[in-house]
């Protein structure tokens, strides 16, 4: 399952995660004119990367022993010190490029994790990092009606969401609409060989239910079947036949190549450090965004990933021993 202890599964599903997320980042926003129906079918089909880093993290994060405080506060300061660092350079990069700024005072946005928005990806982790404290006290008994619960808890929020209705800073930093994702990490790693089991035995099975879900989606989306908010609802279910289906794959996989151990070493760093190039390009395509779609996508695709990845291979050069609390990597 691992070459020298990584779990080969879970550092793939990082790997594509990250990247999965540079590109979500490279598209145009939902609200921008002329967002066409195949951007909105292939930002739903990749929406599948933040709970896929949550549940890598709730499968991580997992102890059958209670969590310590030492190790809590380990783990905060793994993700909340480059975060801040990364935040003081973001809040200097939208003094020049206004139109990504979400209009705050520099401690608001980080204490809120708002220099950039997609930075409210911080602002969940460190929610559950503390979480995870409390979930080690529990029964390991507790764990899959726990993660049962937080399903049936996650669709309340997109039932309750209204169309034309613009979402407030706190939408996507409420824990009730991601907690099913890390809880089904946590319980995964709660009830770790029975999944492997499963992922071996019903391989077959699962790529059909898999496949399945993926078609009645797509049938139902472009039919418009649904009414928008069980359309919402809907998507949970796509998001979940992802993250299980892609784990299931990789479980598949022997080796692991150095290219995908690279890129899962380096994911929070990619992460924090991806937007600035990202936006430095779709910045500098300006309104030829809107006509020249996909190359500016490919363009600040790349950007961001090679971007990122060069800030980092300079920071662990340069300082080796505090690029980790520098850039989380």
């Amino acid at each position: 399952m691992s070459d020298a202890g990584r779990i080969n599964e879970i550092d793939w599903m990082k790997a594509v995660a990250v990247v999965t997320v540079v590109f979500i980042h490279s598209l145009r926003a939902a609200w921008d004119p002329g967002f066409s129906y195949v951007e909105r079918l292939v930002s739903e089909v990749a929406r599948f990367a933040v709970p896929a880093f949550l549940a890598v993290s709730g499968f991580l994060y997992y102890s059958e022993t209670p969590i310590e405080l030492t190790t809590i506060g380990k783990r905060l300061r793994r993700v909340l010190l480059p975060y801040a660092l990364v935040s003081i350079a973001a809040y200097v990069y939208v003094q020049y490029f206004p139109s990504y700024s979400m209009g705050q005072p520099f401690w608001q946005s980080l204490l809120l994790a708002s220099t950039f928005g997609p930075y409210y990806y911080v602002f969940l982790l460190t929610e559950f990092v503390l979480a995870s404290w409390l979930l080690s006290r529990m029964p390991r008994s507790w764990t899959l009606p726990l993660f049962v619960a937080s399903c049936l808890t996650a669709i309340v929020p997109f039932l309750w969401f209204k169309e034309g209705v613009k979402l407030s800073l706190w939408t996507l930093r409420q824990p009730t609409l991601f907690f099913c994702w890390f809880m089904l990490g946590w319980t995964a790693a709660a009830h770790k060989s029975s999944v492997l089991r499963a992922t071996v035995v019903n391989r077959s099975r699962l790529f059909a239910a898999w496949f399945a879900v993926v078609v009645v989606w797509f049938g139902l989306d472009v039919t418009e079947t649904l009414p928008p908010r069980l359309s919402r609802v809907s998507s949970l279910f796509l998001i979940a036949a992802n993250i299980v289906g892609l784990y299931t794959a990789f479980r598949g996989f022997r080796r692991i190549p150095s290219w995908v151990v690279a890129l899962s070493d380096r994911t929070y760093a990619i992460y924090l450090l991806h937007l600035f190039f990202v936006y430095t390009v779709l910045d500098g395509f300006g309104s030829a965004r809107h006509t020249a779609v996909w190359a500016s996508v490919a363009a600040a695709w790349v950007a961001g990933l090679l971007g990122a990845l060069g800030v980092i291979a300079v920071v662990k050069r340069l300082a080796p021993r505090y690029s980790r609390d520098m850039i989380g990597a």
